[in-house]
């Protein structure tokens, strides 16, 4: 994730004022491929075939007011805001899923304590770099996104876009995927799903090149993906950031991550009955 400022920034606030409003905003979100058989808005309401319900809100973080030495911004100026987008349970999904509840709970809590730390790291730094006294300031932010690609009786998978803004000519965006087993509520692993990981490498590379062209990439793909579908040691998981939907296996890509910015966020899906060789079965 970008820094705009060293964390430690934020600990010399002399006062810092945040509230918090249950609310929807009207930021836009990056273009995302529809899923199959799944709403592509992901502020409104769906029933799951298992009865139960998910539900995708947000609520907005504004750093109202930061003071620092000698230095005051304007009473009420925004310096920087944010807002997340979390999945929660119906009432219903609770009682017959509360493994998935619990885990969908827990993440919430760790992005609040992600975005009201971040805001209020980017207040400061809009105060300290007097940013907020230029005509054409623009509050910094640090926004999450959710975007339901599948919710079932088996699968919940999500991408969640981190957004963030501290000066310069655009945001910074990251992608991650999320696949949850709704009974279990434990996170589903590559491997879970793919049987062949180095075929399904080879497919992607394919996909990359047919949808986007060779042009588009730092160098040939081949290259930039040599490690890319390997094991990471560190996070105990499988480097790619994917997500599963009704007839397919996505795998996304940030921007910069293996192409410059303005091809923004570029990804691959590969549907299950094109090279059903590769798959488990599992989750299908």
């Amino acid at each position: 994730m970008k820094q705009c400022r060293p964390f430690w920034a934020f600990l010399l606030a002399l006062s810092l004022i945040i509230s918090l409003a249950l609310t929807l905003s009207g930021c836009t979100k990056s273009e995302i491929p529809d899923s199959s058989g799944v709403s592509d808005s992901s502020d409104s309401s769906g029933s799951g075939p298992s009865g139960y319900q998910l539900s995708a809100q947000s609520f907005t973080v504004e750093t109202e007011h930061l003071s620092y030495g000698d230095q005051d911004a304007v009473p009420d100026q925004d310096l920087a805001t944010g807002e997340i987008q979390y999945l929660q349970l119906e009432e219903e999904g609770r009682k017959n899923f509360g493994a998935l509840d619990e885990a969908l709970k827990t993440q919430k809590e760790k992005l609040m304590d992600y975005s009201t730390d971040r805001v209020a790291e980017f207040g400061q730094s809009a105060l300290e770099l007097e940013d907020y006294k230029r005509e054409d300031f623009y509050p910094y932010s640090s926004n999450v996104f959710a975007e339901i690609r599948r919710a079932d009786g088996q699968v919940l998978s999500y991408l969640l876009e981190w957004n963030e803004y501290c000066g310069g000519v655009h945001p910074t965006s990251y992608y991650e995927g999320f696949n949850l087993d709704v009974k279990t509520g434990a996170a589903i692993s590559l491997d879970q799903v793919v049987s062949d990981i180095p075929a399904l490498k080879t497919l992607v590379i394919e996909k990359l090149l047919a949808e986007y062209g060779e042009d588009t990439f730092y160098a040939d793909p081949d290259t930039l993906l040599s490690d890319y579908f390997a094991w990471d040691e560190e996070a105990e998981t499988y480097r790619p950031s994917w997500t599963l939907g009704e007839e397919s296996l996505t795998i996304w890509f940030s921007p910069y991550e293996i192409a410059p910015y303005a091809a923004g966020l570029l990804h691959a899906e590969i549907r299950f009955d094109e090279a059903p060789e590769i798959f488990t079965g599992n989750y299908f």
